[in-house]
């Protein structure tokens, strides 16, 4: 007397087709009508895309599938996303995803899959985005005042840095810092250089906990 049937072991976007027989005693019957169906694949979230938030973060947003359970959020570097493993889940209805686990001067890859049912659907297109280092200072010079000054300049290309971070070595030697000024400093000046001794100078700005590329090297002698 039973009547109904379920096959726990399709898979998602794949095509069945059934039939059924009864047995009576010792014979089988011939098939019946066979009965054809497609196991339902929620469809992959369209418009997705990524777009940096500051230094410290990745904005995804992407648009609503309907019916769905939740999404997962796959990641990866520059190239290709990472689709073995699942990074982070979101519930119904979300249309966005911030990641703040982000590393200025890096590039991140995203795509989205809907969930329904218990079933994943197809990941989406991928979308890209890169999270920039803020710009470092521009117009760097280093100009000898007297025999014992040496005078540095430059311009400021952000208003958010907390300093400047100055470098400083003997030339043929590696940089390394050497003094500190605060936000909107656009010059500084060494009153330790030594007479004769060709010094190379360096400039970087840190913001929000970040520091920029150091500008190239200026050099210059005191005397």
């Amino acid at each position: 007397n039973v009547t109904a049937y379920t096959d726990t072991t399709a898979d998602s976007g794949e095509t069945y087709t059934y039939a059924t027989t009864y047995v009576s005693d010792t014979q089988e019957s011939a098939f019946s009508n066979s009965a054809t169906i497609e196991v339902f694949t929620p469809p992959p979230p369209s418009n997705v895309n990524a777009e940096t938030d500051g230094l410290d973060a990745i904005n995804v947003t992407w648009s609503d599938t309907a019916n769905e359970d939740s999404y997962n959020i796959y990641r990866g570097g520059s190239q290709e996303v990472d689709s073995s493993t699942v990074y982070d889940t979101v519930g119904a209805n979300a249309t966005s995803y911030e990641d703040t686990n982000v590393d200025p001067g890096d590039t991140y890859s995203y795509a989205v899959s809907a969930i329904q049912s218990g079933v994943e659907g197809d990941l989406s297109e991928t979308a890209t985005a890169s999270v920039n280092l803020p710009s470092p200072p521009s117009n760097f010079t280093a100009t000898a005042t007297n025999t014992k000054n040496i005078e540095l300049n430059w311009s400021d290309n952000t208003t958010e840095e907390c300093i400047f971070i100055i470098y400083r070595a003997e030339t043929g030697n590696e940089v390394s810092p050497y003094d500190i000024m605060p936000k909107n400093s656009t010059t500084y000046t060494d009153y330790n250089a030594e007479p004769g001794v060709d010094y190379q100078y360096k400039v970087s700005a840190v913001v929000s906990g970040v520091e920029t590329n150091k500008t190239t090297g200026k050099t210059a002698v005191a005397g």
